[in-house]
């Protein structure tokens, strides 16, 4: 037999082999997945999750209410809980963006989320700061060991920084032998449950740290210049995606920042964290956007202002921006909403966490996955809004008693006064339909309340 009659066989029968593997693998339940078509050079890329419609983004940081069975509230990171299979399938099917502990996911969660839902987006919730002495805790990128002690936050008397955690210890952002640890340990963490990065919080800048006496901590520029260190050592894209929780950045710093590209200049983020930390990370968690829960009500109109063009940058660079806004009815969530839509753009990683306060209810219930699926159930003529892309970027008009936002899109309208007093009235030229399925042609919007509108020609849900 010459050769190429053998080399002909030899190849019959690796099919044949592979043919058999694969329906063995079928038979006990694996789906095959054909390999993927090269694409063409500017070729878009559909999704399930691409809806062209309904430009509302849902993602979220969940710690709480993840098993199948238990309590809505239920400690799934601190009990090491893990996602149950309808919690996994309702994130494939609503969710862009989401933050796990890793305690609550095995290695193939991620991937198989994934498989379904290629815009996807998984990350793994750490701690900047703090570290356990115990192994696999809540946040933890490691184990705390006895020779790490001198990495540790001081206070001005030498002493370490207590940490609110049993078995915690509070760790030196400024350290580069933490900064190295962290660096090494969330790159390790992350491909061993294949997320594309991690999510940091307790980083310096946030509220827990603004009572803390530590060693260059007087001020609070100091615990930027701590945050930046930090972050400087750990960003490596070309490793993981580092996103951040961003509480303290919209504070002023008492100097001037950097200067930026002017891609990226928006009028209130000079002098603030949002502009100095620019560049040294791939995304933020903004955990009290627009309406904090821990607040009795929505953040002022400048502080507005600076939350809207913080996220509309993320979104313009496809950079993931977790907003997670509180209400207590519906009309403080189509305010929320309508603020976010202020920034959306395209099929970005700009998404919603609903943040509901309910009486009875803790205040960051919101932080529970079984809430957002209950939420979305309640809302869902809010979140599946049908109004398509933006035509246009967000622009202020003169109405009847004042001013007031308005953003067209394909579908709709829509408007936001986020004035902190003074009601505006808005009157159109034809009706549209509210999101309750009201016809409307004019309507008045009072402080920190907005409104989402569609054509009656719009596409059904």
């Amino acid at each position: 037999m010459n050769t190429t009659a053998r080399y002909g066989l030899v190849c019959v029968a690796l099919a044949a082999t592979l043919s058999l593997v694969e329906m063995s693998r079928n038979h006990k339940g694996m789906v095959h997945q054909p390999p993927e078509r090269k694409r063409l050079p500017g070729e878009l890329v559909r999704s399930s999750r691409i809806r062209d419609s309904f430009p509302i983004r849902l993602g979220m940081v969940t710690t709480r209410g993840l098993s199948d069975g238990g309590p809505e509230q239920e400690e799934c990171a601190k009990s090491g809980i893990k996602l149950g299979q309808i919690g996994e399938d309702w994130i494939a099917d609503k969710c862009d963006v989401i933050a796990l502990d890793a305690r609550c996911v095995i290695p193939a969660t991620f991937p198989s989320i994934h498989a379904r839902q290629r815009l996807f987006t998984p990350l793994l919730y750490t701690y900047a700061s703090e570290l356990f002495e115990a192994p696999d805790q809540h946040g933890s990128v490691g184990v705390w060991k006895p020779n790490m002690s001198s990495w540790e936050l001081k206070q001005t008397n030498g002493s370490s920084v207590p940490c609110a955690d049993p078995g915690a210890h509070t760790m030196d952002c400024s350290s580069p032998d933490w900064q190295r640890y962290y660096a090494e340990n969330a790159f390790q963490l992350a491909s061993r449950y294949s997320a594309y990065g991690v999510l940091a919080t307790e980083l310096p800048t946030s509220d827990s740290y603004s009572s803390v006496h530590a060693k260059g901590y007087s001020r609070f520029g100091n615990r930027v210049d701590a945050t930046s260190s930090f972050l400087s050592a750990v960003h490596d894209p070309s490793r993981f995606m580092l996103v951040v929780s961003s509480i303290g950045f919209e504070a002023l710093i008492g100097r001037a920042t950097l200067p930026l590209d002017k891609l990226h200049t928006e009028p209130e983020l000079p002098g603030r964290s949002w502009d100095e930390l620019n560049g040294l990370f791939d995304g933020a968690w903004s955990e009290g956007w627009i309406y904090p829960y821990w607040a009795n009500g929505p953040l002022s109109e400048d502080f507005w202002e600076i939350q809207v063009e913080a996220a509309d940058r993320a979104a313009r660079f496809d950079n993931v921006f977790i907003a997670s806004i509180a209400y207590t009815n519906a009309d403080e969530l189509e305010y929320g909403l309508a603020s976010y839509l202020m920034a959306a753009h395209s099929q970005g990683r700009l998404v919603v966490q609903p943040m509901p306060k309910y009486p009875g209810e803790p205040i960051d219930a919101g932080m529970s996955l079984k809430v957002m699926m209950r939420e979305y159930r309640r809302y869902q003529d809010y979140f599946d809004a049908p109004l398509g892309g933006p035509l246009q970027e967000r622009h202020e008009i003169n109405v009847e008693g004042g001013t007031v936002w308005r953003r067209k899109f394909q579908n709709g309208d829509v408007y936001v006064n986020s004035h902190d007093k003074g009601s505006v009235t808005v009157s159109l030229t034809g009706a549209v339909l509210t999101v309750s399925g009201q016809r409307v042609s004019h309507f008045t919007l009072g402080p920190h309340t907005g409104i989402i509108l569609h054509y009656p020609t719009a596409p059904a849900k």
